[in-house]
């Protein structure tokens, strides 16, 4: 099976990073670079946030933070990571110590795996 069979290249789904690359050759490599830059640079800050709320118990925190990095993810086409925030997300008040701690540590993993494939990308605009 190939890529274009599966809809995903490494970690990234093929559609939004074909949009992307449709941007640069349409507007310019600077707009979708700027858009993974800007991905690249908010995400460390959401899983900041995500683990202080898992080491203060704030589900709301949680919440917050997964809910807005599994947007911008979907949006880039890193759709297991999405997936792995909407668990988080939905997590009740009263879980969020039990078990969200694995979660996490899968959400971290399948980041690192995310971030690295987008640095490859930036490459591609720069």
């Amino acid at each position: 099976m190939t890529a274009g069979e599966t809809g995903r290249v490494g970690v990234l789904d093929t559609e939004p990073i074909a949009r992307l690359r449709e941007m640069g050759r349409a507007l310019g490599p600077d707009v979708p670079r700027r858009i993974l830059e800007l991905y690249l640079g908010d995400s460390p800050a959401r899983l900041a946030t995500l683990r202080r709320g898992l080491a203060d118990g704030d589900a709301q925190a949680i919440e917050r933070a997964a809910h807005a990095l599994k947007g911008s993810s979907a949006n880039l086409g890193a759709s297991a990571l999405a997936e792995l925030c909407h668990q988080l997300e939905k997590l009740p008040a009263d879980a969020v110590s039990v078990g969200a701690g694995a979660r996490f540590a899968a959400l971290e993993a399948e980041y690192g795996k995310v971030e690295q494939a987008m640095r490859e990308l930036l490459v591609e605009f720069s």
